[in-house]
């Protein structure tokens, strides 16, 4: 009988050789039992941890929808407002136009292509910016008016701000980049970005100083 053979003796036991032992009927069964046992147990634990895992992700992206809502609500809010009592209506359609437009773009592609909390959260500063812009003016923003009081400076630097504020689109631009084309990340990936972003924003940033 060679190592790890099964046979059968005269009473219907099985015996297993192993190395120089011999394991005989009852305990052989035990070890099948054993096994058995030990699959179910793994499998049981595969099946949770992959439940949990699910469990984990939809939290997760029901938490991001939650902040996404709120930051809709805020941005809803704020242009609800910035259309009271406006300085001038011309000034406020052009104003509020590009961000109008953004944001129904962005709620239109929301379900098929979401995306970082952070590029939302940028939307949404960017988009208040531009309503406050369009509602006072960007020439006769409070704020900016105490702050040119206060430093005694010759003028209301809101629209400067506005514009180094822009930048930040860069972030959001990048992620569609990296996701959507063959751009990888590190650092060329936002050089390029760079590159393929600066051109339409000065010529945006240059409309908005000549208006």
């Amino acid at each position: 009988m060679q190592p790890g053979e099964i046979k059968y003796n005269v009473k219907g036991e099985h015996i297993v050789r192993g190395g120089n032992f011999i394991i005989r009927g009852t305990i052989a069964t035990s070890l099948r039992k054993i096994d058995s046992t030990l699959y179910i147990e793994l499998f049981f634990l595969n099946t949770v941890s992959k439940t949990l895992s699910v469990g984990v992700k939809k939290l997760r992206k029901d938490k991001n929808r939650t902040r996404h809502l709120f930051l809709l609500l805020v941005v809803t809010a704020v242009f609800s407002w910035s259309v009271i009592k406006l300085a001038g209506f011309l000034i406020w359609i052009v104003g509020v136009s590009p961000s109008v437009m953004g944001l129904i773009i962005a709620l239109a592609t929301y379900k098929k292509f979401s995306l970082s909390t952070l590029s939302y959260i940028i939307i949404t500063i960017l988009s208040i910016m531009m309503f406050a812009g369009g509602h006072y003016t960007y020439s006769k923003i409070p704020l900016f008016n105490w702050l040119k009081d206060i430093f005694h400076v010759n003028r209301n630097h809101y629209d400067r701000f506005g514009h180094f504020l822009k930048g930040l689109f860069i972030i959001v631009i990048r992620e569609i980049l990296l996701r959507k084309t063959s751009i990888t990340k590190g650092y060329w990936s936002s050089l390029q970005v760079f590159h393929l972003r600066s051109p339409p924003c000065m010529k945006s940033s240059n409309g908005y100083l000549l208006k």
